[in-house]
């Protein structure tokens, strides 16, 4: 874990504690209060409870919009049941509390997979849960496009068996263009149906399927 932890008091204004995150390089900041830990201030509460409400970050106090109810765990834990309690909460700090509740640390994810590599699978997790999502979301119109080409790929071969199959023996110039138009639609389906199919597989590979 890292032991030196950039803390905040709740009574200061979000535009400090912004300015604070800013210098620091940090995406959120631990607030405490008498050694205690309070709550957590992230980029994410900034921009939900601050920004998007057109609130004044100069008047708006840190208690106002931090997350209060912050998943923690002890120095005793073991650091891949930490792993899984980040994973399961979605979370990439976890604060490190003593039995007195008093903050003595934070692990976070770069300390685990600097200390313990195996462990790097919860942490890809983790990072790339909320991105799965996204491409899962933003692929799914593709796939349902892929298949529907697929469709239209055996509808056109049954129609050139029944019907354009006897025409291609003796072809009149209007049949010999409308055989080429035909051919190139042909042509596009499957090359549009070959490109959905590596996408689908090169997203499987990397589990977002």
């Amino acid at each position: 874990m890292t032991k030196s932890v950039i803390t905040s008091d709740p009574d200061i204004t979000v535009r400090k504690a912004v300015e604070l995150m800013s210098k620091r390089d940090i995406g959120s900041l631990l607030i405490t209060q008498d050694g205690k830990m309070v709550g957590i201030m992230t980029e994410r509460d900034v921009m939900k409870k601050v920004v998007s409400k057109g609130l004044s970050p100069e008047k708006t106090k840190v208690s106002e919009i931090m997350t209060k109810k912050v998943i923690t765990t002890t120095p005793d834990t073991r650091l891949d049941h930490a792993c899984k309690k980040m994973e399961s909460n979605h979370i990439k700090k976890l604060p490190v509390l003593d039995d007195n509740d008093k903050l003595i640390g934070i692990l976070t994810t770069t300390d685990v997979v600097s200390y313990e590599p195996k462990l790097a699978g919860y942490i890809y997790r983790i990072v790339s849960k909320k991105e799965k999502e996204k491409v899962k979301k933003n692929i799914k119109p593709l796939l349902l496009t892929n298949l529907l080409l697929v469709l239209l790929l055996v509808a056109s071969v049954f129609i050139f068996m029944l019907v354009l199959k006897p025409l291609v023996s003796h072809p009149t110039i209007t049949q010999r263009v409308g055989l080429m138009i035909y051919s190139f639609v042909i042509i596009l389906i499957l090359l549009s149906t070959l490109t959905g199919i590596m996408v689908f597989r090169i997203l499987s590979k990397k589990s977002i399927f």
